[in-house]
């Protein structure tokens, strides 16, 4: 399912869920790891501002133009 997938799109929420679940997982424990930690995470938040995950970005507040501009 991931495997034609450049990049993650996240909301704010998900991205906290995500990020304590996958950030320290490593491909001996789930073979999903290395894509949900080495892909770029593009997170949707107008409050996350220094996000702790290695190859996240904050993309700002909602905004239809920015998000149809990483696809």
């Amino acid at each position: 399912m991931t495997s034609g997938a450049s990049a993650i799109l996240l909301g704010r929420k998900t991205y906290e869920m995500f990020y304590p679940a996958w950030s320290t997982r490593t491909v001996e424990e789930d073979p999903g790891a290395p894509f949900f930690n080495d892909t770029i995470k593009y997170v949707v938040s107008g409050s996350l501002t220094d996000p702790e995950w290695n190859n996240t970005e904050v993309v700002g507040p909602y905004d239809k133009a920015t998000i149809e501009g990483l696809k």
